[in-house]
């Protein structure tokens, strides 16, 4: 685990860590969850491209929603992030 983690997200079959440099995520994929390019399981932490500002991610067993301190909402479940709304 990194030694700068600031919070764990958890849930389904996959996890995701929010350090002060990166977002990483690993487990399951094969609903693109994740936001990986590919719908591989991931077994090690792999960094996400996502924008800084996150404060809360919840998964569930074929997607994933991210909000940012912004009020941005985003949504994956096609292999990558993309907006949904605005809180």
């Amino acid at each position: 685990m990194e030694r700068d983690c600031q919070k764990i997200f958890a849930g389904a079959d996959q996890s995701f860590t929010l350090t002060f440099t990166a977002t990483k995520a690993c487990g399951d994929n094969s609903f693109g969850q994740l936001g990986l390019p590919d719908r591989s399981h991931q077994i090690q932490l792999a960094t996400l491209n996502l924008p800084s500002g996150i404060k809360q991610i919840s998964t569930w067993e074929q997607g994933s929603l991210v909000l940012l301190h912004s009020g941005e909402v985003l949504e994956s479940s096609e292999n990558c992030f993309a907006k949904v709304d605005r809180l």
